[in-house]
């Protein structure tokens, strides 16, 4: 997989894929966070207009990477789903339908409301917290962390904003990683951004024109 950046983070080594992911090779896991399946279905319901083509093409991206690394299990570290149930979540099911020996984890975000049938049907496993290894999944970062654990978090959709030649501004999205916690990206490009500010020894990864880099 090209343009990723390989990180090695409580003894695990982890790879920032620019498609705003991380696979985990040592359990041929792919972690991503705030799809916000039923976004666009749920604006246009309001009378906000949104592209159409946005869930398809994520759906596209995700099952790209799932092909190409053949990956076991995907876990989803909440936001998987925007509100309630929409057209676009019956979407979504037809979509998980090709992948039935996949695991699909699922670390409820605050947008996952949908009834807990639908997750069964969807064959979605959920849960509040997943642990695996030395690894810890939630959707925030927890108000107490446990020694023994780094965790990946999702629900900030965080960015950078970088200046370049000529007074160029740029809003990214961008991987962070402190001593304790990480959090990934939105995968959905219907997300906004939020601006992070790194303190001393903190990380952020950028994606940029394909490749993740380290910026800070």
């Amino acid at each position: 997989m090209s343009g990723k950046y390989i990180l090695e983070i409580a003894a695990q080594e982890l790879h920032l894929l620019p498609q705003r992911a991380i696979w985990w090779p040592a359990r041929k896991a792919l972690i991503v966070s705030d799809l916000h399946i039923g976004k666009a279905a749920h604006f246009r319901k309001a009378g906000i207009s949104l592209p159409q083509t946005a869930l398809h093409d994520d759906l596209a991206v995700l099952e790209k990477l799932i092909t190409d690394l053949d990956a076991a299990e995907v876990i989803a570290t909440g936001d998987l789903f925007h509100s309630k149930h929409n057209r676009e979540v019956d979407t979504f099911g037809i979509w998980r339908n090709r992948f039935p020996e996949v695991a699909f984890h699922l670390v409820q975000g605050n947008h996952d409301i949908l009834k807990a049938q639908a997750y069964t049907d969807l064959q979605l496993q959920v849960t509040r917290c997943l642990q695996v290894e030395n690894l810890a999944f939630c959707h925030d970062k927890p108000l107490i962390f446990a020694p023994d654990y780094y965790y990946l978090t999702g629900h900030l959709h965080p960015g950078v904003q970088l200046r370049g030649a000529g007074r160029q501004v740029l809003r990214l999205p961008c991987f962070y990683f402190s001593d304790q916690y990480a959090v990934l990206p939105a995968f959905s490009r219907l997300t906004g951004l939020a601006m992070l500010t790194p303190v001393s020894g903190d990380r952020l990864f950028v994606i940029a024109d394909g490749k993740t880099v380290l910026a800070v």
